[in-house]
């Protein structure tokens, strides 16, 4: 009996213990039930209800989900109420979402209230909004509850939850309700318009289309449009047409034509056969088809995927091909996304980057006018592809300079369609003249973190450089935009035009053939070909002046490879409109008119290029190309995003220094650099902590910057520099610190490393000098062996000098070879993103060991030289390394006379050269040719507020358009020196028997280069011929009647011959005019001799 009392309290226990557990089952998925409504339903739902002045029925006349919507009619103040369908929820819903549609549009508005159904009944809700009803179609609201529609006047508990919502309506009416839903989050980025204008009211940034809306065009007008003006817009019309269309252009069979076109036939194909995935037709008075979604929306498809894969393509097969049936399905399209929503006023939920896809529709809407005109539709199309361009910026009072990069790439171009879619008249000159005050000021100069060209020339977004997608997009359309206006009354201002040039040949500097560095690509950093996309860029901005631009031309040409498989997929076969439309039939028809139009090429850059904005140093000989990357307070590291792109680009600013160098034409894929087996913990170059790919990747949003300003480069002549970073890892491991330069001297690069530290004991730090793609047929060389095996690994030997050569040509100089390794191996290292696979390698670096307190290192990289040759140096190498500390990195070359100084503290007094000391952290580089000195300086600080970095990330404390400050940095040089000209932006502001002090005024990172020619005193006494006692005009008569004469010449005077070398020439002018206007007995003036010295 005991045993059977226990055994019932055991079964009575169980069943309590299933009960509780079914309760809290229960309790749980009522929080997870979706308080959500999309009317599939065969018989309506109990949790909606109408009162005795509405019906309400399930109709499949109208759908946003599925196959039905509600319909509800009233007359009178009718009022429907939903309530929650899980009465035990206890999670609070904040958003709501809804559509709407409208076949008839009303001056009215519907009311929407939430909170409990008493409160409700007692027209006291927690929280309510309007939407407006004057419109037809469908429309769409996001409803951030809490912020868009708190009820100030409602009275009772704040911390309750809203177990019910109304709609009341006035008068009389019909619409249809679907996607109804109630959700823990609404994004946002949720958009206010013309039914919801008071949504996301304090996000000015995310409300800027409608407040753009609002905008009306300033007047006054001009009293009439002028035959000039009809002119020029009917030029612009025409070059359009023929940019787009070609001419003749399907009857053209030059191979680049024939490659393109081939590829819009397919193109056009796949329109026709993408239009049954929507199924759109006509029932009655009704257009239907699939219902259509923002891209930000939960739900699929998104408008912007009819304008790629159907509109477009239907409309060249009309305009291009002349098929009718196309052009037909083509206006039912038009009414089908007008039906669905995408109309003038509507945000359809959330517009965020909606503008950024549009180009399919925009250029469709402006090649098909006159049908759409004569259908009496184009009205309807305009106003719409106004208000998604966001057409009212342009009637903006002030503007900073620039403008965002995606809308130069975007909608500067349907702006200017929306213009010449209008009819002629005053307003449209109006129009046409706010427009071009926006796009000069969209090709302005834009200072500190603005996009989209910066001072340097290269392109900015993301408060970054970006040197593929976003820029070089927006350096196209620009360029279209330019050329389409040139030679009209308005067309861009001049200096704008030199603005977008310069930008164009910044990129071709920035790329080897095609392909640029990795580090410069934000979180794309495979996607390295640029200029075969740009190339047309070149073109039209040549053709925009009023002789072809003799650069651009030649650039255009040096580019132009029709027969290289990169040029034909990169650039002929591209026919696709998703952001842009610019791979038109037309520019290619145009391209193949241009090449054969004899312009010579110009050659392949040359020199040594600093790009501050970019912390980014390029260094180009013939072939090759290196480039040099940092990152900084100003300029970030890498960008990557929460959605998986570039989770392991970590490293890609610590100081890479890619060699593209190899192939035909040079790649960086023939260059060894490579997605498969890559890795990203070994960029060549950089000094890391090396760290697994798992341990490497990071998911999220990161743009870093540093607490450090000293990054940047210095060249002289452009042709060698220095390239200089301070590196302080603020983000992931605040201990690491490191001091890195690259001397770049001819095919000579002296790299230095000082003050490598971090507390990461489980971690080697390293700083590798090389990683390729390679097999058993790319060889490495290992102190004069060509090593073919694979595995291999070798160590070098402390105190003993080593030289490596890679499998590409490059050789590498090591003068202590102790923390040396080479390794040929197959890697696989791990898939992240778009990064990952295995490949075979050959991996060169430096090991700087676990937690190094103040490690250094130093090597030479010899760009494509022979292996005797890189022996040779190895034996015998050209440079001196004078200085390698926290305070400076000094090197000099012998045989080109040549010194780099990358001097970090303005303390630092440098012992040998002819630079003594700076007054502000500096890079200097000089040269001595004879007895004169270049001397090139730059100041790496752009002299932003400190206050604004805190915590070195991006946040709304910066101030993002403030300008780089002017700097004034004296350098104090050994011996007695003067200017050899007048210079803007230098002065000599002391000098004494032994040092002379240039002052240099310094801005934007750039380089201020003097030619100094050594000096000694001359009595200001000297100067006063006719003995006024003042050097004047009378002085300056008689030294003229002198000038040209030699020594044995009649007439010649020794007094005239004021630096002593026999002639009277333009030194002696040039001593003269310091002294001009002074006094007798004033400071002495500079002169020339030959006898002056440099420093050891």
């Amino acid at each position: 009996m005991k045993c059977k009392g226990l055994v019932m309290d055991l079964r009575r226990w169980i069943i309590i213990f299933i009960n509780v557990v079914i309760g809290m089952v229960n309790v749980a998925m009522a929080q997870n039930t979706p308080w959500h409504y999309s009317f599939e339903e065969t018989t309506l739902s109990a949790a909606y209800r109408a009162d005795a002045g509405s019906q309400v029925s399930l109709s499949a006349r109208r759908y946003k989900a599925g196959h039905q919507s509600l319909k509800w009619a009233w007359q009178n103040n009718g009022r429907l109420v939903f309530t929650d369908p899980a009465t035990q929820r206890n999670r609070t819903l904040n958003g709501f979402r809804a559509w709407v549609y409208n076949e008839e549009a009303l001056d009215e508005v519907l009311a929407f209230g939430f909170g409990t159904e008493s409160e409700l009944s007692a027209n006291n809700p927690r929280y309510r909004f309007e939407f407006g009803l004057n419109f037809t179609g469908w429309r769409a609201m996001w409803i951030n509850l809490q912020e868009d529609a708190r009820n100030n006047s409602y009275t009772g508990p704040r911390n309750g939850r809203v177990t019910a919502f109304e709609i009341r309506a006035p008068n009389g009416g019909t619409v249809y309700l679907d996607l109804v839903e109630l959700v823990e989050r609404i994004h946002f980025r949720r958009s206010p318009d013309a039914q919801v204008p008071f949504v996301n009211a304090n996000g000015a940034d995310r409300s800027r289309e409608y407040r753009w809306s609002q905008n009306r065009l300033p007047g006054p007008l001009p009293s009439q449009i002028t035959d000039e003006e009809r002119q020029a817009f009917e030029t612009i019309v025409r070059r359009y047409e023929a940019w787009v269309l070609g001419d003749g252009v399907k009857d053209d069979q030059r191979e680049p034509v024939r490659i393109r076109l081939n590829e819009l036939t397919a193109y056009i194909r796949r329109g026709h056969r993408n239009l049954a995935d929507y199924e759109i037709r006509r029932e009655d008075d009704r257009i239907l088809g699939k219902p259509l979604f923002a891209a930000l929306s939960p739900y699929r498809p998104y408008f912007q995927s009819v304008f790629q894969n159907v509109l477009l393509r239907l409309v060249l097969d009309y305009r291009l091909n002349g098929n009718e049936e196309a052009k037909d399905r083509v206006i039912d399209v038009f009414d089908y996304l007008h039906d669905q929503g995408w109309a003038e006023g509507s945000g359809v939920g959330a517009m965020h980057h909606e503008f950024l896809r549009i180009a399919s529709y925009a250029h469709a809407v402006y090649l098909m006018r006159d049908v759409l005109g004569d259908t009496n539709r184009l009205e309807r199309e305009l106003a719409s592809l106004k208000w998604y361009s966001m057409f009212g910026e342009l009637y903006e009072q002030t503007w900073d300079p620039g403008t965002n990069a995606d809308f130069l790439r975007s909608v500067a171009m349907y702006r200017l369609l929306c213009i010449l879619m209008m009819d002629d008249s005053p307003e449209k000159v109006a129009n046409m003249h706010r427009y071009i005050v926006w796009l000069n000021n969209a090709l302005d100069i834009a200072p500190g973190w603005l996009d989209t060209i910066k001072p340097d020339f290269v392109g900015f977004h993301h408060r970054g450089i970006y040197a593929n997608a976003y820029a070089p997009n927006a350096f196209h359309v620009a360029s279209v935009l330019v050329y389409l206006l040139h030679d009209t009354p308005f067309a861009v201002a001049d200096d704008k035009r030199d603005n977008l040039k310069q930008a164009l040949l910044t990129a071709r500097v920035m790329t080897n053939t095609y392909d640029i560095s990795t580090a410069i690509n934000g979180r794309f950093p495979l996607n390295t070909t640029v200029t075969d996309g740009l190339l047309p860029a070149y073109m039209y901005v040549a053709l925009s002046y009023p002789s072809v631009d003799a650069e651009l031309s030649g650039a255009f040409m040096q580019l132009w490879r029709p027969q290289s498989q990169l040029l034909i997929e990169g650039l002929f076969e591209q026919v696709a409109s998703r952001i842009m439309y610019l791979h038109t039939p037309g520019a290619m028809q145009m391209m193949a008119d241009f090449a054969s139009a004899g312009y010579p090429p110009i050659a392949v850059p040359s020199g040594h290029w600093t790009l501050p904005y970019g912390a980014l140093s390029i260094h180009r000989r013939g072939d090759w190309m290196v480039s040099m990357k940092g990152w900084s307070k100003y300029v970030w590291d890498y960008e990557s995003s929460s959605g998986g792109e570039n989770q392991l680009g970590r490293y890609l600013s610590y100081g890479s220094m890619l060699i593209y160098a190899s192939g035909d034409p040079v790649t960086r894929e023939a260059s060894g650099i490579v997605r498969d087996g890559w890795d990203w913990s070994m960029w060549p170059g950089t000094t890391v902590i090396r760290l697994s790919h798992e341990q490497l990747k990071h998911e999220g949003r990161d743009r870093n910057f540093s607490d450090e300003t000293f990054v940047g480069g210095v060249n002289i002549e452009g042709q060698d520099g220095v390239f200089a970073l301070k590196l302080h890892d603020t983000r992931f491991n605040t201990s690491f610190w490191a001091v890195k330069t690259v001397f770049c001297f001819d095919d000579v690069l002296v790299c230095l490393g000082s003050g490598i530290k971090n507390d990461d004991g489980g971690h080697a730090t390293v700083t590798p000098l090389f990683q390729a793609a390679i097999s058993e047929d790319w060889p490495t060389g290992v102190n004069g062996e060509r090593v073919r095996a694979i595995p291999y690994a070798f160590s070098g030997t402390k105190g003993q000098r080593a030289w490596v050569m890679d499998s590409r040509g490059n050789g590498y100089v090591i003068p202590d070879g102790g923390d040396l390794r080479v390794q040929r191996q197959v890697q696989t290292p791990g898939d992240f993103g778009s990064e990952g696979g295995t490949g075979t390698f050959e991996l060169a670096y430096l090991d700087h060991g676990p937690m190094p307190q103040g490690a250094s290192y130093h090597y030479a990289v010899l760009v494509q030289r022979s292996p005797d040759r890189v022996r040779a140096f190895a034996s015998a190498p050209e440079y001196d390394v004078w200085q390698r500390d926290g305070e400076a990195h000094i090197v000099h070359h012998r045989g080109m006379k040549m010194t780099g100084y990358a001097l970090f503290d303005k303390d630092a007094r440098p012992t040998n050269g002819v630079v003594v000391a700076v007054s502000l952290p500096s890079l200097v580089m000089t040269r001595e040719i004879g007895d004169v000195v270049l001397l090139s300086v730059a100041d790496p600080d752009f002299g932003w507020s400190w206050e604004i970095q805190t915590p070195h990330r991006q946040d709304g404390s910066l101030i993002v358009n403030q300008p780089s400050e002017p700097r004034k940095v004296e350098v104090t040089v050994r011996g007695k020196w003067r200017l050899d000209q007048s210079y803007d932006l230098a002065e000599i502001v002391e000098e004494s028997e032994d040092q002379t002090i240039v002052a240099f005024t310094c801005q934007d990172g750039e380089s201020v280069e003097v030619k100094l020619i050594s000096g000694i005193s001359v009595s200001v006494a000297n100067l006063d011929f006719d003995g006024d006692g003042v050097i004047g005009i009378g002085d300056f008569l008689l030294f003229a009647s002198k000038f040209g004469l030699s020594e044995g010449d009649a007439g010649f005077e020794a007094k005239y011959d004021l630096d002593g070398n026999g002639i009277v020439g333009i030194s002696d002018f040039l001593i003269f005019t310091q002294g001009f206007g002074k006094s007798v007995g004033g400071k002495p003036v500079a002169l020339r001799n030959g006898s002056g010295r440099l420093g050891s």
